[in-house]
């Protein structure tokens, strides 16, 4: 596949500046994911020092707290779906609706992988171990839970909140009544089951609160076809 893309992309100026443009991008994901590795992303830091405090604080949520230690690495969600999403362009180039759609995933994932951007957008699973800290560990880069509740007029959707609507961690279902709720993906629905309520978008999408990637990363951290299940 990628050899008809590279015969195809001759006498098309935008497939030759995506085709220069994909060993960038890879060259970007895989240094994000040294840097990863060598703990040179702050926030992927802080979150192995939030997971060993609030595993320390309550013994029982130590499955899920291993499943956001996986953040601060290169088996977290996150950059996992950047490693898919760099596979898609490279392999089914066919998928994306214009030479320019191609191009335009490709510099998202790149600025994506900048470890900056990067450590920004860890900033919700680490306040979601600040919040499960019951305050003993302050929010990243984010008001307090009550402040940011009042300046956002927002409601209290419970512990993980920030990570609703992100696809890394779970989807919107429909349920048997017809309206759409947020489904966790595995060892995250135990936030869901902590609240002890299915949060739905009719509601979640008028007062949700803030958080990085609904109101800063949605379109570098998703995929094309994840922004057009969002928008549908």
């Amino acid at each position: 596949m990628v050899v008809i893309f590279l015969l195809s992309a001759c006498g098309d100026p935008i497939k030759e500046q995506a085709l220069q443009q994909l060993p960038i991008t890879e060259k970007r994901v895989e240094q994000l994911g040294d840097a990863l590795n060598n703990d040179q992303v702050r926030n992927a830091t802080l979150i192995k020092q939030y997971a060993q405090k609030v595993a320390a604080i309550k013994p029982k949520l130590v499955p899920l707290i291993n499943e956001f230690k996986k953040d601060a690495t290169t088996k977290g969600p996150m950059y996992l779906a950047l490693l898919d999403r760099i596979n898609t362009a490279k392999t089914q180039p066919q998928m994306f609706a214009s030479s320019q759609a191609l191009y335009d995933e490709l510099l998202n994932i790149y600025q994506a992988a900048d470890p900056t951007l990067y450590s920004d957008a860890l900033s919700d699973p680490l306040n979601v171990l600040a919040d499960m800290s019951d305050g003993q560990l302050p929010r990243i880069n984010a008001l307090s839970k009550t402040q940011s509740q009042s300046a956002n007029k927002a409601q209290d959707f419970g512990t993980g909140e920030q990570l609703i609507g992100n696809p890394s961690y779970g989807h919107w279902q429909t349920g048997s009544n017809g309206m759409s709720f947020w489904a966790w993906y595995g060892m995250y629905s135990m936030m869901g089951d902590l609240f002890g309520r299915r949060t739905y978008y009719n509601d979640w999408g008028r007062s949700r609160n803030y958080s990085y990637y609904n109101d800063y990363g949605r379109t570098r951290y998703s995929s094309p076809s994840q922004l057009n299940n969002q928008t549908k």
